[in-house]
């Protein structure tokens, strides 16, 4: 589905260039912000899952935390 999500914009940039009233150009980066939103929260699920299995001498947090 994230899929999806990510390519359904591309198909539709001229309409939602007009909508918004702005250039293709312009609503290509919703594409962009996207990603960028994307990799962010992956890195931050990274970093608090680390830093959980840093911090935590529980071994079923730990386990969650991994997940």
């Amino acid at each position: 589905m994230a899929r999806l999500t990510e390519a359904l914009p591309a198909g539709l940039l001229p309409q939602m260039a007009q909508g918004l009233a702005v250039s293709e150009a312009w609503v290509d980066q919703t594409v962009t912000i996207y990603a960028i939103g994307s990799l962010v929260a992956a890195l931050a699920g990274f970093v608090v899952a680390n830093t959980v299995t840093t911090v935590t001498g529980s071994y079923a947090l730990n386990m969650v935390a991994r997940i």
